[in-house]
């Protein structure tokens, strides 16, 4: 039997629609001297970020990684093919953790 995996469930596991997190969350570039990529903003607050991960074997093709900053969600989300997955991973992230929080009321 296929066990779900929440986090490829979208938002559905919640009550918050990922419109209303894309909306909240902004991305901005994130240049430092061992590593670049983008930080999840929400209003003034790094809550996650995607950077190209180096470490992954040289066959992989899961090259980018995912964390999440929040209190409560574990900080390595994992490694994706794409950006855009590792996006949609730190967004489900962030709403599941407004929905439990109780920030948005249905």
């Amino acid at each position: 039997m296929k066990e779900k995996n929440e986090a490829t469930e979208g938002t559905k596991a919640t009550g918050v629609k990922a419109v209303e997190v894309e909306r909240l969350v902004s991305w901005v570039p994130n240049n430092s001297q061992y590593c670049s990529g983008k930080s999840a903003m929400l209003g003034k607050w790094v809550v996650g970020e995607i950077y190209w991960d180096g470490t992954v074997s040289k066959g992989s093709d899961l090259n980018q990684k995912a964390k999440c900053f929040l209190p409560g969600i574990k900080n390595d989300l994992g490694n994706f093919k794409t950006e855009d997955e590792a996006k949609k991973t730190i967004i489900f992230a962030i709403g599941y953790w407004l929905d439990k929080a109780g920030t948005f009321n249905n």
